[in-house]
């Protein structure tokens, strides 16, 4: 259903995947408009898991996607297309900081997909 939705496809430019149900999923279910912080309190990416009032279900799969490309950079260093910032963060981490730091970095390439999306879709209307 997504694979021809704006937003996915930029999501997944950005990201260097070619299709991943665990972006549709968050894209579909994250409220990409809200602040880059409201978004790290929903899906429990705060110090303290926002005393435990976080969405478990986007957050598995917020976790799952880190840990895909995650482990995919680690395996095929050069063959996947992974953002830089993400290498450097695999190369310099230990695993679990990686995966931490590298779900924020998704979140906030989820929200930038979400503007670039919106706004070419505002300056290209339909019908002309």
């Amino acid at each position: 259903m997504l694979s021809n939705d704006v937003i996915y496809r930029e999501a997944c430019i950005l990201l260097g995947c070619n299709e991943s149900v665990e972006v549709s999923i968050l894209i579909v279910e994250l409220p990409l408009n809200l602040r880059l912080n409201i978004l790290k309190k929903i899906v429990g990416l705060t110090p303290n898991r926002n005393n435990g009032r976080h969405n478990r279900r986007i957050q598995r799969h917020l976790s799952q996607l880190a840990t895909s490309i995650y482990i995919n950079t680690k395996r095929w260093k050069d063959r996947w297309r992974v953002p830089d910032e993400f290498k450097k963060i695999i190369d310099s981490l230990p695993q679990k900081k990686a995966l931490y730091k590298m779900q924020s970095r998704i979140l906030k390439i989820l929200r930038r997909a979400y503007f670039l999306a919106n706004d070419h879709v505002i300056n290209n209307p339909a019908g002309r």
